[in-house]
This record gives C-alpha cells, sequence and structure tokens, in this order.
C-alpha cells in the first residue's frame, strides 16, 4: 500500500524550506553529517545515545543516507522518534490535521490576507487546478503547509525519508521503538502555529517559484550538517512564534524522557527533524549545557 504525504512529518521540513532561499550553499569536503553522539559518564560508566537529525521527505535519489547514521543505527537497542510513524499517517490523522487547519466562526482566507496576496493565491490555485472555494477555508499557515506539500511531492519527494527508512527497518531488525510525543500533542503543536499572514503567503509564494534549488540546498546541507543553524536562526527571527511551537517548546518537553535514556544498559538512536538539533534552543544545546558531551559524527 503506498503511503500518503503525512503533513504531520513535512511541517518542519516546510518551516525550513520557507528560510533557506536566503542562503547561498557553499561546496564543502567535510566529511560530518547531521548525526551526533552525546555521552555521559555515569557511575562510573559512559552512557551513549545518538542523535540524527532528519529530513522528513527524500527522493530515491538521495539514497543511500550518509553512512553516519548505520553506525548510530547498528550500535542502538532502541529508536526514538517524534511521533508514532503509522498513527500519524493513518487517513484519521490526516482529517483531524485538516480540520486543526480550518479558519474558525465563517471567516474565510479574504479576511486574512491583503487583496494582493489573495489575488496571488487565486491565481495560483487556477494554475495548478486546486479549487479556490474549498482552499479560502484554511488558515494562512494552513495553506502554505498545503500548497508547499503538493509542490514538493511534484518535484518526486516521497514520505520515504529518513524517519521513515529507519521505523521500517527497526521493525524488521526487531529493535524496539520509542516516541517522543503523542499525535494529538503534535497535531496541537502544528495547527496552533501563528505568523504574520501576509508575511507567510508572500514567503510561500516566493519559495514555490524556486523550490528544487530550495530542496536541494536542504537536502546537501542536511547531508553535510552545515548551515542547517542559520536557517534555523533566521526561521526565529522572521517567524518568533512558530519557531516557539514547533521547536522550543516540543524541544524541552522531550528534554526528561531524553535523560531518562541515558539511565539504563541500551544505547539509544534518537531520530528527529533536524531543526531540533541546531541552534541554542536545541535539544544537543541543552543537554550540553547540562554536563553532557556532544560530538558529531
Amino acid at each position: 500500500m503506498k503511503k500518503r504525504i503525512s503533513l504531520l512529518s513535512s511541517t518542519i521540513v516546510l518551516a525550513l524550506t520557507t528560510l533557506l532561499a536566503n542562503y547561498a550553499l557553499a561546496e564543502t569536503n567535510q566529511q560530518q553529517t547531521s548525526v551526533w553522539k552525546v555521552s555521559k559518564t555515569i557511575k562510573g560508566k559512559e552512557q551513549v545515545v545518538f542523535f540524527g537529525g532528519t529530513i522528513h521527505l527524500l527522493r530515491a535519489s538521495d539514497y543511500p543516507l550518509p553512512k553516519q547514521f548505520d553506525i548510530a543505527y547498528q550500535q542502538a537497542d532502541e529508536l526514538f522518534f517524534e511521533v508514532d510513524l503509522e498513527e500519524a499517517t493513518s487517513q484519521s490523522a490526516q482529517i483531524k490535521m485538516m480540520q486543526g487547519l480550518m479558519l474558525k466562526n465563517g471567516e474565510t482566507i479574504q479576511d486574512k490576507i491583503s487583496k494582493e496576496n489573495y489575488d496571488t493565491l487565486e491565481s495560483y490555485l487556477t494554475k495548478v487546478g486546486m479549487p479556490i472555494e474549498q482552499m479560502k477555508l484554511f488558515t494562512p499557515e494552513g495553506l502554505s503547509l498545503i500548497l508547499s506539500s503538493q509542490a514538493i511531492v511534484a518535484l518526486g519527494f516521497t514520505p520515504q525519508g529518513v524517519d521513515q527508512f529507519y521505523n521500517d527497518l527497526a521493525k524488521k531488525d526487531g529493535k524496539k521503538l520509542g516516541f517522543l510525543e503523542t499525535l494529538d500533542e503534535q497535531i496541537a503543536f502544528i495547527t496552533n502555529m501563528q505568523a504574520d499572514a501576509n508575511k507567510i503567503m508572500q514567503y510561500t509564494f516566493r519559495d514555490i517559484d524556486n523550490l528544487k534549488n530550495i530542496m536541494d540546498g536542504m537536502v546537501k546541507s542536511w547531508r553535510e550538517g552545515t548551515q542547517i543553524k542559520a536557517i534555523v536562526e533566521e526561521m526565529k527571527n522572521d517567524f518568533p512564534q512558530i519557531y516557539q511551537s514547533l521547536i522550543v517548546t516540543r524541544n524541552n518537553n522531550w528534554i526528561d524522557l531524553l535523560e531518562l535514556q541515558f539511565l539504563d544498559d541500551e544505547t539509544e538512536f534518537v531520530l528527529v527533524g533536524v531543526g531540533h538539533l541546531t541552534g541554542e534552543d536545541s535539544v544537543l544545546s541543552i543537554l550540553e549545557a547540562k554536563g553532557y558531551l556532544v560530538e558529531q559524527l
């Protein structure tokens, strides 16, 4: 059965694509990637948890994945993901998500954005064959997510990203799975996103026109473990409420559970969107401030 594109799993990818257009990605021979070893000596024994920054949507041509991911996977007894991926891609989850992204009290997108932006939206929807009467019922954040998702799919990206790849492999190999939040928690974070309505629509249309270059650059940055920090900082500056909701609050919510993983005799591999692992508010920065040693592979 073909897996559907999950709006849940693509959210961080899309939040970052909104910003990647501002950066020229330099060539590099760096051998690192978006995988880190985090360790701490507890009762005389080194305890290790690996962290992998993921892109939730990839193309077939983006495989094989960087070897550091497999190095961490081979040493892991248990894998942790943001949420249960099977539940997140279910039809009921998609319906709940779409309902949460709709405007309330009879409002339409015309009530939220300028006439200029609405005319651009109407023209774009006509061009791609999407019904304006249906789409005008979504919030600006919801429209940005839906339109960007459709455009990314058109470029050949599928939900067989890093998370799904290792989720499937772990099940095949009989490794344990853990999750950092419930589906309802993740849906609430996404559907409660807030941003300047006109600004997010302008960014969306700007980026759709250059989406292939943006996504190529994002995948390159992720593979090489470079420049993602600058992108996340731009997200923090341009869309502070989204950054707070999708990155900061969730990172802090996860820390207690993550610290517990250092207290057992197993090795864990935590796979979350790469935006959660870079910057001053990242999971890795929080752990480092608590005395953990963080090393990029």
